[in-house]
């Protein structure tokens, strides 16, 4: 598996909680990715979130990682390439 680190900052001084959703480009079967659900991140601080990427052959792809805050609405997004 190839692991993604992406820094999440939280803008708020309280503590958020996101819940943590992939979408891969042309939903391609041979691209599986693995990570956890939600993060919590405490107020104005950055957390590194891991993401497990696997293939089941060679080839390139995309995937779109959102960052939400279920109560407030507010999210942040990652394109990986």
């Amino acid at each position: 598996p190839e692991v993604h680190v992406i820094p999440v900052r939280n803008w708020l001084k309280t503590t958020q909680r996101f819940a943590v959703k992939w979408e891969v480009e042309n939903n391609d079967p041979n691209i599986l990715i693995k990570g956890a659900n939600t993060i919590d991140i405490a107020g104005d601080t950055l957390k590194d979130y891991k993401l497990n990427i696997y293939t089941l052959k060679v080839g390139t792809g995309k995937a779109l990682i959102t960052f939400r805050n279920e109560q407030s609405g507010e999210y942040i997004f990652y394109r990986i390439v």
